[in-house]
């Protein structure tokens, strides 16, 4: 065959036919969105294992406060040891007792000698009134002035038996406390702070669980992951805790976290959507980002290289969690669990990219696929030191781990998985 006829050839369809699209058909689309659709409805979006979790979680917490609740309140038992009774004290007190120890020997004296010069005649009187009357009271002085010096001399018996308990005198002289002690009185009192505040701050390392829906642009999860690279995210709030009893207790609050995610240099394609249209769309393991703004019309074939983006969420989370106390003291070690209930309040992302040799950015401030609310389980370990009696500074690595997918419909579905490490800070009631 003559090469220059098939060099003519060539120019002839090549001149003529290098222009022309040819659009697939409906039917093409349809079967295409058919097959979509069936994956959708095949693979659920909330499997029945994870609905029955959450269920079985949340009613567990709720149950919580009404089996563990104690109510006799932990007590701590104060000592106050027995006064040591002063030997000077005690004896200067009995004799205060003692009316008639300085007073009665000299009345007594004088009665008796008033009966003996006395005559016969009046001496019936005064048998039936001094006399008698004054013995009967020397009788009952004695025993009493007997009875106040015995309990003297007993007082003085036990403040040395005490003495002689709480120091003991070893082989060098010196004295020394021995094991034997006073009675001591215990009063047992109510424990205090049972409720506390605990604003906290959290340094996140945000990661996920990715399970591939279908294909997008020739890309799988290797190409997702390979790519993007985890920013800096962080969590702040604050919770309310009451304690149960010694080793439980319960908290809840508000918290706000916002996760970054940066996306390396990669060229994205023209592609057409379901009206026929066709779109720059940055894929990302949480949805799809159109870039509208590059003044470009896209066609079949064209394609954008993106220079790097960032993309960022910010969400709020309602957490109940069920905290436990392994020790107790000045250094406590506590684990805790419980679940949380995510609201998403904005997306963004920031994309640069180069157009005709011009490098150009833009806000992209919706990320399509993203839903609005998801649920996390979240877990950690804290070792906790207290200050004083009303303020606690503690550190807890965290685990928040997604049991539902945090977008829906994209190529990739994502489980958001966070690493944290929270700095707390307790004011006690």
């Amino acid at each position: 065959m003559n090469k220059n006829l098939l060099h003519k050839t060539d120019k002839f369809f090549l001149d003529r036919l290098k222009d022309y699209v040819e659009a697939p058909g409906e039917h093409v689309w349809g079967a295409i969105e058919k097959r979509l659709s069936e994956k959708e409805t095949n693979k659920p979006a909330i499997s029945r294992l994870t609905v029955l979790s959450v269920s079985v979680l949340i009613v567990l917490c709720l149950s919580l406060p009404f089996l563990l609740v104690d109510t006799t309140f932990t007590q701590h038992h104060y000592y106050y040891p027995e006064k040591k009774i002063n030997k000077q004290e005690t004896i200067a007190d009995n004799n205060a007792y003692d009316h008639t120890l300085n007073k009665s020997p000299a009345p007594i004296e004088k009665l008796n000698s008033r009966a003996a010069i006395a005559s016969e005649n009046d001496q019936n009187k005064h048998v039936m009134n001094s006399p008698v009357e004054k013995k009967f009271i020397v009788a009952s002085i004695t025993p009493l002035n007997s009875l106040n010096s015995q309990v003297a001399y007993n007082t003085m018996q036990r403040n040395n038996f005490h003495e002689m308990q709480l120091l003991s005198t070893d082989d060098n002289g010196k004295n020394k406390i021995v094991a034997n002690k006073p009675a001591s009185t215990i009063i047992q009192l109510p424990e205090k702070h049972v409720f506390s505040i605990m604003p906290f701050f959290s340094i996140d390392h945000i990661s996920g669980r990715f399970i591939e829906q279908y294909e997008f642009d020739n890309l799988t999860i290797k190409d997702y992951s390979k790519r993007e690279k985890p920013d800096m995210s962080y969590t702040a709030g604050i919770l309310g805790s009451y304690r149960l009893n010694e080793k439980f207790s319960i908290s809840s609050g508000l918290s706000f976290s916002s996760s970054m995610l940066s996306i390396t240099s990669t060229a994205v394609n023209a592609l057409r959507d379901a009206e026929g249209k066709y779109k720059f769309k940055l894929a990302t393991s949480y949805g799809l980002a159109e870039i509208s703004q590059s003044g470009i019309q896209p066609i079949a074939g064209d394609s954008l290289l993106v220079s790097g983006a960032t993309m960022q969420f910010n969400y709020i989370s309602f957490p109940v969690l069920v905290n436990y106390n392994i020790t107790a003291g000045k250094l406590k070690l506590a684990i805790h669990g419980g679940l949380a209930l995510n609201t998403m309040i904005s997306e963004k992302m920031e994309v640069n990219y180069n157009v005709q040799n011009n490098e150009e950015a833009e806000t992209i401030n919706t990320i399509e696929g993203i839903k609005s609310v998801f649920f996390t389980l979240n877990t950690g370990v804290e070792a906790r030191y207290s200050l004083n009696h009303k303020t606690d500074v503690s550190i807890s690595p965290e685990l928040r781990y997604g049991i539902n997918a945090i977008n829906k419909g994209m190529p990739i579905k994502t489980y958001p998985v966070n690493y944290g490490l929270s700095f707390n800070f307790y004011l006690k009631f």
